[in-house]
Formats: structure tokens, sequence, C-alpha cells
């Protein structure tokens, strides 16, 4: 027996469209992506921190059964863009573990800064964490990602994203690589409200040196 008009349609609902994914498989892959379970990427779908990134379709009204990505917008495609050109983005990130680290994976900072790439605690664990865990597993589960350089960075990555793409918001142009060293040392003199105080010697040395590495 045949399926009837009405189950047609359905099924045809049901099909993912050109660009699209099924939600389930979406999650997996970005889960993958970031280094958590898929539960955690349902947790902040629903809790809307996709919002505006994601488009859901929803069949029979109730299950959002496939999931697309929307068009980015202009000033965050320049944003990409520069961070992509010749390869850069891996240059910058190697000039950056360079300069504030050494490399070393192992590195905590004077102000308690972790990984080679010497960020905040506080800063790596809202990239890293999607769910608060309890204190003691905070503490280890941040203690062991921050000495692998894979998910370390990974998370300067994404820091690095949400930070270029304010800056293109702001001044309408992606960061040459002296800003791109400021926006990670002292993002609020570039992206901040209100005046900031003047660079310290050191951190404009720095820019200066990772500039130059990224020239190379």
């Amino acid at each position: 027996m045949g399926m009837t008009i009405q189950e047609r349609r359905n099924a045809e609902k049901a099909t993912p469209r050109p660009g699209e994914l099924r939600l389930k498989q979406w999650l997996v892959e970005e889960a993958a992506r970031r280094l958590v379970t898929p539960q955690c990427i349902r947790e902040r779908l629903w809790l809307g921190h996709y919002r505006g990134k994601l488009k859901l379709r929803r069949v029979n009204q109730r299950v959002i059964f496939v999931i697309q990505q929307v068009a980015l917008p202009l000033l965050c495609i320049l944003c990409l863009m520069s961070s992509l050109q010749a390869a850069r983005a891996m240059d910058r990130f190697s000039a950056l573990s360079e300069i504030e680290s050494g490399d070393n994976d192992n590195a905590i900072g004077q102000a308690g800064e972790i990984s080679r790439y010497q960020i905040m605690p506080e800063i790596f664990a809202q990239y890293f964490f999607v769910v608060k865990p309890s204190p003691g597993v905070t503490a280890i589960r941040l203690t062991a990602a921050a000495r692998n350089p894979f998910t370390a960075g990974n998370i300067a990555r994404s820091i690095m994203r949400d930070r270029c793409n304010a800056f293109a918001a702001r001044y309408h142009r992606p960061p040459s690589d002296f800003e791109f060293y400021i926006l990670w040392a002292r993002p609020s003199r570039l992206i901040g409200q209100g005046c900031e105080p003047r660079l310290e010697a050191t951190v404009m040395e720095r820019a200066r040196r990772f500039a130059n590495l990224c020239a190379k």
C-alpha cells in the first residue's frame, strides 16, 4: 500500500534540504570541534548560545529536525579572511605561543596564566566549559586541558575569533599583526569602552616582536 499525500508531504519535510544537516549530525560534529560531548552542545544550543548563528527548521511543529548555518556577516568574513590569508592564522598562534611561554605547555604565569598561550584561568574556563561542573572537577579538567596544545590552541583561536570580530565591527577592517597581539594581551585598549591607559612598553615591545615573527 502506497503512502498517502499527507504522509508523502511529511516525508519530504523530514528530508534535509540543500545546505542543511540533521540536528543529531550537527551536534556530533560541533562536539568534536569543541572537544566536548554532544549533550553539552545540545544544552548550549537550548540556552541560546547559538542564537543568531544558526537557523533551525521544525518538523510537525515540535521537533527540530535539521539545522542550517546562516551566512556570516560581512565584517566576520573580513576577520576570517585575515586569519586565513597565506595561512597566517597558524603563523600568528605559533608566534603567540613562542612569545608568551616559549612553547611551554606547563607554563604558569605570575598572575596565574595557564597553557602555552598564557590565558587567564577564568577566560580559559569560559570557553572550555559549556555546563559548569563541580569545583574539583573543574580544576582537574582545566589543568589537563591547558597542558594539551591542541585544546589550548582551540581555546586561543576561539578567544581571538570573538575579539577579531569585535575589532572588525568597530574599525571596519581586520587587525594587523601588531594589533592582533594587542587584542590578545590588552583587548580593552582596542575594543573596550571609554578611554584606556597608555600601553606598557613591555607590551609594545612584545607586539613588535610578534609582528616581526609573523612577517618572516
